[in-house]
């Protein structure tokens, strides 16, 4: 998750206007509670199960900077990830 606020914070990128705000919008979608709970390997997919205090609002987050997310995931793990959201418990 380190990784990918550290994306959303790089400045070395040129702005794009609906993105322009990554840590206010780190913080607004509540993405510093993202946690990941487990990992399965199945065939060449990793599955990961995230966790988050408000899961609806890490889902819109991560929907707005949905391209930056699966490019990092790929680039992360080298492979194809599939991912949900659950409650933080």
């Amino acid at each position: 998750m380190n990784d990918l606020g550290d994306g959303l914070f790089d400045t070395s990128r040129p702005l794009v206007p609906h993105l322009a705000n990554g840590a206010a919008d780190w913080l607004n979608f509540g993405m510093n509670s993202l946690a990941v709970e487990r990992t399965a390997r199945r065939g060449k997919t990793l599955e990961l199960v995230l966790s988050a205090s408000d899961p609806a609002a890490v889902r819109l987050g991560l929907n707005k900077y949905r391209k930056r997310w699966e490019a990092s995931l790929r680039k992360w793990y080298g492979c194809e990830v599939s991912w949900e959201i659950q409650q933080t418990t």
